[in-house]
């Protein structure tokens, strides 16, 4: 094979897996079109309906959260709630944020260099707004720090289309404990019954809800949809290599057909 040929067969090669991809995706996007972003827009229209209500309400929810290393729990109340969204007609993205607060600031003392350090690394890990002030002594060596911490905990639920997924991502910040959650939904989850499980689950009335208690049939019926779904893919690339494969077969037997011809002139 030539030089020409040699680079001729490299060009397709790539085409094919350039348009293999370009197809992958576009079933993708058309997934995302049909299914992931109407249940997009109900989230939305769902939270934010959520939201004025809850507002307007405002019920009494009490939550304790763990605000210094020592695990001193403070109550924070849960309030103020909002919803931002990416775009209505292409939702990709929504923002559900709250807070849970107190008006009281928390003081604590830490009593040697180990827990201060300690202290400072929790508070700058979950991002709390805090005050740390060093006592020394003569030989100006701390002696302990007193620290002043803003009750503030903001939580947010953020829903993110997961187009390579087929997917609608949930992460979940500092809602349960302080820190993040991830799952992952197909759309089919999207139910009545998924709505009113994820407002009581904001309101703090059923802790279960993101918790897997699924069954086995349930988790062989996963297993054999992720099995088909990548036999489908499998059989796809098989089909793509075996029309590359036919596309190469002719181009040679073209090109045997054309050197033969220069030799009979």
């Amino acid at each position: 094979m030539g030089l020409l040929d040699d680079l001729r067969q490299q060009s397709e090669n790539l085409k094919s897996k350039e348009q293999q991809e370009k197809e992958r995706q576009a079933k993708l996007h058309e997934h995302y079109r049909q299914a992931l972003q109407p249940k997009m827009i109900q989230i939305y229209k769902f939270l934010n309906e959520f939201a004025e209500h809850l507002n307007f309400i405002k019920p009494d929810i009490q939550i304790p959260y763990q605000l210094n290393a020592e695990g001193l729990l403070v109550t924070l109340k849960q309030e103020n709630y909002k919803i931002q969204v990416d775009s209505v007609e292409q939702t990709k993205l929504v923002n559900f944020r709250f807070e849970c607060t107190n008006p009281k600031d928390l003081a604590f003392v830490a009593g040697d260099k180990q827990s201060i350090d300690k202290n400072i690394e929790y508070l700058q890990r979950y991002n709390l707004q805090f005050q740390c002030k060093r006592n020394k002594d003569e030989k100006f060596n701390v002696t302990n720090a007193q620290f002043s911490v803003k009750c503030i905990v903001p939580i947010v639920f953020v829903f993110k289309a997961n187009i390579e997924n087929s997917s609608i991502d949930l992460i979940c910040t500092n809602f349960e404990t302080l820190g993040s959650s991830r799952h992952a939904f197909k759309a089919h989850h999207f139910t009545e019954k998924f709505f009113d499980d994820l407002g009581r689950y904001i309101l703090r009335q059923n802790p279960e809800f993101l918790k897997l208690n699924i069954s086995e049939d349930a988790i062989e019926q996963i297993r054999a949809q992720i099995a088909e779904e990548q036999r489908q893919r499998l059989e796809e690339l098989k089909q793509a290599e075996r029309i590359r494969a036919e596309e190469e077969r002719q181009q040679q037997t073209e090109s045997s057909r054309f050197r033969l011809f220069k030799k009979v002139e």
